[in-house]
């Protein structure tokens, strides 16, 4: 038996109107700026925002709840959601049905659990106040501040929940930090991936934190900086796995993606005492993959030539300290520069020189 299916998959449905009901305190405007789909209009030709998603609706729906728990509705509710289309099927009309509800202030704060980090250093990470309109992001970006200090002593387990509990009688959200900080992790490998060009050495050594040491959020997320201000890569990403069979160990992963870490620069110059200028640069970040630097320069008029060479190793010493040196040659021929038949003098100039600098 063969099967032959025919699909004629019509031209895409664009929105038309996308309609909130049922909101009271903010306007239809600033509900409608939540939405990453939009209607039609000008833009849309480029950025394809007005083509009916079911995927897409969900995603604004979560992002419209978000608002409001965001802004102190704790009991906002999404109703109903209606999508229809218009009768030559190129035409899409969303409506959403919510209730607002009352808005919450915070009520109490409390931190409580096996705290590990003096408790008035963790009392300053606490962005939540009484009186405060309740804000979901406010609760989240206080659980991540209290766990990345946590984190910088070790304690990369440490699990901090925000709990709120709210209170109908007088509209307040009483809020309690509970922290479990786990074990004290230590950092087991350090691993690099993705350095196909750069030697390990040279991650290395911008690493602050060190094998056998408390795993520290800071010193991890230290080197990745470190590394990225190398200029070598042009994405540096970091994981810490825990170690199979432990509970106190991690590994720390480095993924980067290698770029290009070299250039080339020609010039061309006019001056009328010289004439047409000519010149050029090479130069190279990473020489070899060894995190050192050399560029070679040149310029010639019709009268001068300069030479330059520059070479930088930036870990001379393992403790970072750096060498240059640099060296130039200068070449000046004024015989070029005038008439046989003028009556003036004349002489050529050739210099060489070297500099050191750590």
């Amino acid at each position: 038996i063969a099967l032959k299916i025919t699909i004629d998959e019509g031209t895409v449905a664009s929105i038309q109107h996308i309609n909130v009901v049922g909101n009271t305190v903010f306007s239809d405007e600033e509900l409608a700026d939540q939405f990453q789909l939009k209607t039609s209009n000008w833009l849309s030709f480029f950025k394809n925002d007005d083509k009916y998603a079911r995927e897409k609706l969900s995603g604004d729906l979560e992002r419209l709840r978000s608002w409001y728990l965001d802004r102190g509705y704790i009991n906002m509710d999404i109703n109903s959601t209606q999508v229809s289309l218009t009768p030559d099927k190129k035409g899409v009309f969303i409506t959403v049905n919510i209730t607002e509800g009352d808005r919450y202030t915070v009520g109490s704060v409390k931190l409580g659990g096996d705290l590990k980090v003096p408790q008035d250093q963790l009392e300053q990470l606490i962005l939540v106040k009484p009186g405060q309109v309740f804000s979901r992001k406010v609760m989240t970006d206080t659980t991540n501040l209290i766990t990345r200090r946590l984190g910088n002593d070790g304690y990369t387990f440490a699990n901090v929940n925000g709990v709120p509990k709210a209170n109908e009688a007088n509209h307040t959200v009483d809020i309690s930090f509970v922290v479990d900080p786990g074990k004290r992790a230590y950092a087991n490998r350090i691993n690099f991936r993705g350095n196909t060009k750069t030697a390990d050495e040279v991650l290395r050594r911008e690493m602050r934190q060190m094998e056998g040491g408390w795993a520290s959020t800071y010193l991890i997320d230290q080197s990745k900086v470190r590394l990225e201000r190398l200029g070598f890569f042009k994405e540096v990403n970091v994981e810490t796995p825990a170690v199979p069979g432990t509970d106190d160990q991690v590994d720390i992963n480095y993924a980067v993606e290698e770029q290009a870490s070299g250039n080339i620069t020609p010039s061309v110059g006019f001056a009328q005492s010289a004439g047409l200028i000519l010149g050029g640069s090479i130069s190279q970040n990473n020489i070899l993959g060894t995190g050192n630097f050399a560029s070679l320069g040149m310029t010639r008029s019709e009268y001068q030539t300069k030479y330059n060479f520059a070479f930088t190793n930036p870990y001379f010493t393992p403790d970072g300290v750096s060498l240059g040196y640099n060296v130039f040659y200068n070449a000046t021929d004024y015989s070029k520069y005038y008439d046989d038949d003028d009556e003036v003098s004349y002489y050529s100039l050739n210099s060489v020189g070297a500099g050191v600098n750590l």
